[in-house]
């Protein structure tokens, strides 16, 4: 348009009435003499092409549809290649599915199995979406989604806060506080305790004040119209908030309440301090405490002092972000940066008169004014006298007249065409109050709503539109940002008025929506797609990579605790682990400040952290499972000794003393007919420093009846090693780890010693039926401590249809299920390739490894048990069928899958 932001570029319209003639002929010229003109106003009309104001008219709207006929008219071009049907033939993740994935993103754990069974239909689905929005998992998710934005989370790493800091002056309660800890020794605890929990609530505010807008149903304006802000026990001392009536002496760091910042001062003719040197500021004097204009997030400390001024910036980084952050728009991108050197070295205020550079100052100059309360690193109206926050180096100039708040010469405050208002109920002291209420007011602000949290739910940034019309895949990239952003558009026309008849501005129901939406729940196709949908669908729905937090979430909710996770008093919530705490950034998470990004796609180094932290807690979590109480969580299929060829097996707790007292234990147990092995396990071999000797277990008969009564086999224990075929283990030296037992008070061959290990001896069965194995034994040495003897009945190999094989297969579905959100049958692809990879592995640790869950000089195990090393853990990492170790491995497998990383 003449005179407007694009009046210099090759397509130029003249407004006013009566134009319509000439503007079509500047139209039907342009696509007349400019190479694919017709496809390139359409590209810059979806907001491709580099069109400097973004998307216009999507491609679905009216406008966009008649722009589309009248090109064709003027170009006889009646081919449409701008519409793609980015989600036909897409089939939606079935509830179940998206409900697990919607739980581990925004509430840090599994469904319920009642949460499930209350998933069944669309409807139902959205009521259970809404329901897991609570709790401290939700709460989590809004401080993580709000800080990947603003993150002012830096303040807690290695950013210098300055706004609030204890030698400034400006908050007598915290100089008081810093002078007390200096004069009685004790600044250093005061640093390492009180100061880092205030800063803590510095950074942590406005993450808490969206967070507390969302989690009490507040509209979602809240977040810059709030007149009062979020503070822990910390922050609210040092802002003179009502304590007593606030907090409790038990409240930690982490509790955040809702309060207003009294406690600035200004430093005018009414303050008087010193500072002295190794003490701090010592105030005399001062007037009475600001009643902070509070305009939500827009001006708290932390976001303020993330962004900082200088006096050559005047406010524009904050302006900028405040765009980015509720308008949706990134004034950088928002025209070409020239790089002609004439139009450079232009020093005539090109801000107010340079083209190239007006073309963003314009909109973001009047509102970086509205910030003109708030100097370089945010404090109000800081300037010596308190009556602004102007540099000293302005203040010097010729420009400044007493009573100035802003620069003469850059534009005023305002926004858009409007101008602040300099007295009334918004004057220049509460300037970002009256921006807040015009920001919330533009439309802009809904759709920034969506774009800030869209990459907390999708974890994939905004599609951005492609540049140039000769781009590979233009106009599948242009079709879905113009799909994309059509959602987004839609669904803020529903957020502003209230979705489904919900409240306006909810961001609970907002989230609902796009939770909904195939761009989260997309999943597969019903038929084969073209290769420009595929491209399109690049990085849609389900797939998403997991954060750091989110993994460790996802583990902890699996196994009880996370990799890693101890006491640690060094750390401000005494809480360590090893992912969040050690590797974080290397798996792609960021810190705020030198790291200000995720990582979207696993590389090499994050694939290595994963591996790394499967094999630290499988061991723990395999043996836990499997022998302690409460009941397993993991393994309830199987217990330890149910192998690929088992028929059946059982513990028995040996608790005869002598031959003639030996305790009968029995195993019944469907059984084919043929050739079988019955296998007599040691489970768990003691060697005893102080008494100098080890526990064995004697075994002094076995007898197998079948379902009638009848024997069918006999031994007395000391046939055992006579008979045909028997095999007993051997140690590391290749020797047997039992024989003949020759019982000394008898005077005689009395039954078969284990000292560890266990006896296998085959039967021949002549039919199928139901048989009792029942075997007497014994115990010695080492009283008080247990014998324990596992019985079982396996098959010669594996692949037998024996039932240890059918349990295995069902307690794979079930961790398929678990950890990678697959319902699978038992005799599924994926269940028969993870039965093989088992089956494998249980084979190799027979031949290869010793009978514990893992070995000590090859392998690791981290049980979340403090000193766990120093406990007697015999039993509990005893492996005598060798199926805690292969379970480790299988865990491993399955931590590591492209579905347990992603969802």
């Amino acid at each position: 348009m003449n005179g407007g932001a694009s009046g210099n570029t090759r397509l130029v319209f003249t407004a006013g009435d009566g134009q319509a003639a000439t503007n079509y002929s500047v139209l039907q010229n342009f696509v007349a003499t400019v190479d694919d003109g017709d496809a390139l106003v359409l590209s810059k009309t979806q907001g491709g092409a580099l069109h400097q104001g973004g998307a216009v008219f999507g491609t679905t709207t009216t406008e966009f549809m008649a722009l589309e006929s009248v090109l064709q008219l003027l170009t006889g071009n009646s081919e449409n290649n701008t519409k793609v049907a980015m989600f036909d033939q897409v089939e939606n993740a079935p509830p179940a599915d998206t409900l697990r994935r919607a739980a581990l993103i925004l509430a840090g754990r599994l469904p319920t199995a009642q949460e499930l069974a209350a998933t069944q239909t669309e409807t139902q689905l959205k009521a259970s979406l809404r329901g897991l929005m609570a709790g401290e998992g939700f709460h989590q998710f809004l401080i993580r989604g709000a800080n990947d934005r603003l993150l002012t989370d830096a303040f807690n790493q290695e950013l210098n806060l300055d706004v609030i800091e204890p030698n400034a002056s400006f908050y007598p309660t915290l100089a008081a506080k810093f002078v007390t800890a200096n004069q009685q020794g004790e600044r250093e605890d005061f640093y390492g305790n009180y100061y880092r929990q205030l800063r803590y609530g510095v950074a942590q505010a406005p993450l808490e004040l969206i967070a507390y807008v969302v989690e009490n149903d507040r509209p979602y304006t809240e977040v810059l119209t709030a007149d009062y802000t979020l503070a822990n026990s910390a922050l609210a001392q040092v802002y003179n908030a009502d304590w007593d009536n606030l907090f409790t002496a038990d409240d930690d760091f982490s509790i955040f309440k809702v309060v207003q910042n009294r406690g600035q001062v200004l430093h005018d003719g009414e303050f008087s301090s010193e500072f002295i040197e190794g003490v701090g500021s010592v105030i005399d004097s001062h007037g009475a405490f600001v009643e902070y204009p509070h305009a939500g997030v827009l001006n708290e400390p932390a976001f303020l002092n993330r962004y900082p001024t200088t006096d050559t910036n005047r406010n524009r980084a904050r302006a900028r972000w405040t765009f980015y952050h509720f308008l949706g728009v990134d004034i950088e991108k928002s025209a070409a940066r020239t790089n002609d050197p004439e139009a450079l070295a232009d020093t005539n205020n090109p801000t107010m008169n340079n083209a190239n550079c007006t073309v963003c100052h314009i909109a973001m100059d009047p509102v970086a004014g509205a910030f003109q309360n708030y100097g370089d690193e945010g404090l109000y109206r800081n300037s010596w006298g308190g009556l602004d926050a102007l540099p000293r180096v302005y203040k010097d100039g010729d420009l400044y007249e007493r009573g100035d708040t802003w620069f003469r010469d850059v534009r005023a405050p305002g926004f858009g065409v409007l101008a602040a208002p300099s007295d009334g109920v918004y004057s220049r002291a509460n300037s970002l109050q009256w921006l807040a209420q015009q920001i919330v007011a533009d439309e802009r602000f809904a759709e920034a709503a969506i774009k800030f949290w869209w990459p907390a739910v999708m974890a994939e940034e905004l599609i951005e539109a492609p540049e140039a019309l000769e781009d590979a895949n233009y106009a599948e990239q242009l079709a879905a940002f113009d799909a994309q952003n059509t959602f987004i558009q839609t669904l803020a026309d529903d957020f502003r008025v209230g979705i489904n008849g919900g409240a306006a501005y909810n961001l609970k129901d907002m989230l609902v929506e796009m939770l909904m939406s195939p761009w989260f729940r997309a999943q597969q196709s019903t038929a084969p797609l073209e290769q420009n949908q595929r491209v399109m669908l690049a990085g849609v729905g389900t797939g998403r990579l997991l954060t750091p937090e989110e993994l460790e979430a996802k583990t902890s909710a699996l196994l009880g605790y996370a990799w890693g996770e101890s006491e640690a008093p060094w750390l401000l919530d005494n809480h360590y682990t090893q992912l969040l705490d050690r590797y974080l950034i290397y798996y792609g998470g960021m810190d705020s400040f030198g790291i200000t990004s995720r990582a979207r796609e696993l590389n090499t180094l994050m694939s290595n952290v994963a591996l790394t932290q499967a094999v630290s807690v499988a061991c723990g979590a395999v043996v836990l499972d499997f022998n302690r109480t409460p009941a397993p969580s993991l393994f309830s299929m199987v217990d330890r000794y149910v192998t690929p060829v088992s028929h059946g097996s059982a513990l028995a707790a040996v608790t005869g003393t002598a031959t003639a007292a030996s305790s009968e234990h029995m195993l019944s147990v469907g059984i084919p007919a043929g050739e079988q092995r019955l296998n007599l396990r040691f489970a768990n071999p003691h060697w005893d420093g102080d008494l100098q000797e080890g526990t064995n277990l004697i075994i002094t008969s076995v007898q197998i009846r079948n379902s009638s009564g009848a024997v069918v086999l006999d031994l007395a224990g000391d046939a055992l090693s006579a008979v045909d075929g028997v095999i007993f283990t051997t140690n590391d030296q290749g020797n047997p780890t039992g024989g003949r037992f020759y019982d000394n008070a008898a005077a005689a061959y009395t039954g078969t010693i284990l000292w560890s290990g266990g006896v296998s001896i085959p039967v021949v069965l002549p039919a199928d039926d139901n048989y009792t194995v029942s075997v007497a034994a014994w115990r010695r040495n080492v009283p008080g401590y247990p014998v324990n003897m596992v019985v079982s009945v396996d098959a010669l190999a594996p692949y037998s249809q024996s039932a240890g094989e059918q349990l295995l297969r069902e307690q794979l579905v079930r961790l398929h299920q678990l950890f990678l959100g697959q319902a699978l049958s038992t005799d599924s692809l994926e269940i028969e390739a993870s039965y093989q990879l088992l089956v494998d592995t249980w084979q190799w640790r027979q031949a290869n490894m010793p009978e514990r869950a893992y070995d000590w000089e090859t392998e690791g195990c981290d049980i979340p048990i403090p000193n766990w090393w120093q406990q007697d853990w015999t039993s509990e990492l005893a492996d005598t069928r060798y199926m805690q170790g292969t379970w480790i491995s299988m865990l491993i497998y399955f931590m590591t899958d492209y579905h347990y990383l992603h969802e």
